[in-house]
């Protein structure tokens, strides 16, 4: 039997369809991943002030610099962090950043809130070609806690002197 001559002119019609739709749906699964991707960076961000703000809430001062490069933060860091993208700043009773050095008993005690944020983290696509600048949609990420021991303990009946504990 032979096909009409309408056939034969359709024959690789198909593979041209499969083609163009299966570049289309491979180009929505990986917007998919990347999009996933970016929303675990936002919330791993996030987490990291939050646990930062915690450490310095309870650490002494000193140890400020250290906090942002603990296993703790970096654990969970998502590709691209710094641990000198995260600052820890301590604030008086009306917000403000406290200067100068934070060790003297006049700045020590004006500490009343502990914030931690992360300055300057960028987010990579992992797609070379496509050019999307995602940090301008990225929101500030940082988290404030009131100060709690600042690393010193409170005396007891064992150790009547107050130490630093961090």
């Amino acid at each position: 039997m032979q096909f009409p001559r309408i056939h034969k002119k359709q024959r690789g019609l198909a593979i041209v369809e499969f083609t163009i739709i299966a570049a289309f749906l491979l180009f929505v699964l990986i917007a998919i991943m990347e999009f996933a991707r970016l929303m675990y960076a936002m919330q791993s961000l996030n987490e990291m002030t939050r646990r930062g703000a915690r450490l310095a809430a309870v650490c002494h001062v000193n140890d400020r610099n250290d906090i942002p490069s603990l296993t703790a933060i970096t654990g969970i860091a998502p590709k691209g962090y710094e641990p000198t993208d995260m600052v820890i700043e301590y604030l008086d009773a009306d917000g403000n950043v406290i200067a100068g050095d934070l060790t003297d008993d006049t700045n020590f005690s004006q500490i009343r809130f502990v914030r931690a944020r992360i300055n300057s983290f960028t987010f990579d696509l992992l797609v070379p070609f496509v050019s999307f600048d995602v940090n301008s949609v990225m929101p500030d990420f940082e988290t404030t806690l009131p100060a709690e021991s600042l690393g010193i303990l409170r005396p007891t009946a064992d150790n009547p002197n107050a130490v630093t504990n961090c």
